[in-house]
């Protein structure tokens, strides 16, 4: 909150949340404004959001290096198997 005894004015409120530790680590969401509760809805929808984001983005990277693996891994079979001509 930023608010001064010696200068008049309006509250200021200013809500951050911040993940140290597990799957979600790093992610930061900063919201302010004049009522508290508003602050802390708003941290809370985005926070939603960003997490849904950071979720999609790590399932993505799974999926790329799943797929170069299973490319790396026909490449290799390929690579391995005799080529046999008919005679006939």
């Amino acid at each position: 909150m930023e608010n001064s005894p010696t200068q008049a004015g309006p509250d200021f409120f200013k809500v951050k949340v911040h993940i140290s530790r597990g799957r979600y680590r790093g992610i930061t969401v900063k919201k302010a404004d004049s009522n508290l509760y508003v602050a802390l809805a708003e941290v809370v929808d985005h926070m939603l959001e960003k997490l849904n984001r950071h979720g999609d983005r790590v399932r993505v990277k799974e999926r790329k290096i799943a797929r170069q693996i299973v490319k790396d891994v026909e490449h290799s079979f390929k690579s391995r198997e005799p080529e046999f001509e008919r005679v006939s």
